[in-house]
């Protein structure tokens, strides 16, 4: 086998193995913020979802829980009861070997379960469409949409 097409070969079983990297994604009343890039549109596959928790005091993050039992200080949900802490839907979109991972309230999570609730009338699993989110521009913040796209889609 000629050398050329050994390299190949350890680079697609490389490649199959490679970790994808997850990254925080702030929604903002234009778009999503992405380390040091904004996009409008964000595309990819739903992953997972989860609940997790935020609690804000005076706007700045003072508690959050990334699982909604334990928060990240160790104080349990279920104990603690804040009567301001709010549940998110942790959202996982993968683009290829990136994952974007979204904390939605619960105006932008009720958009996600129509679309999921789309998905189980036609008898498809979320997980197999392709879907695009956006945001709505809702002043000083921003509710995220989903919709199912073709993969030809640009």
């Amino acid at each position: 086998m000629p050398a050329q097409e050994t390299q190949q070969q350890r680079q697609r079983l490389r490649e199959a193995f490679r970790k994808p990297s997850y990254f925080p994604v702030r929604v903002v009343s234009d778009g999503f913020d992405v380390a040091k890039n904004h996009f409008d549109e964000l595309r990819g596959r739903i992953l997972k979802t989860s609940l997790a928790r935020k609690l804000f005091d005076d706007g700045f993050l003072a508690c959050s829980s990334s699982d909604g039992i334990r928060s990240e200080a160790g104080c349990l949900c279920e104990k603690c009861q804040h009567p301001c802490c709010q549940p998110r839907l942790r959202l996982q979109l993968a683009f290829g070997r990136l994952v974007y991972v979204l904390d939605l309230p619960a105006t932008s999570a009720e958009n996600f379960f129509a679309l999921e609730d789309r998905a189980e009338s036609e008898g498809a699993r979320l997980i197999d469409w392709t879907v695009r989110a956006t945001v709505i521009d809702r002043g000083h913040w921003g509710e995220v949409t989903f919709e199912k796209v073709d993969d030809t889609d640009s």
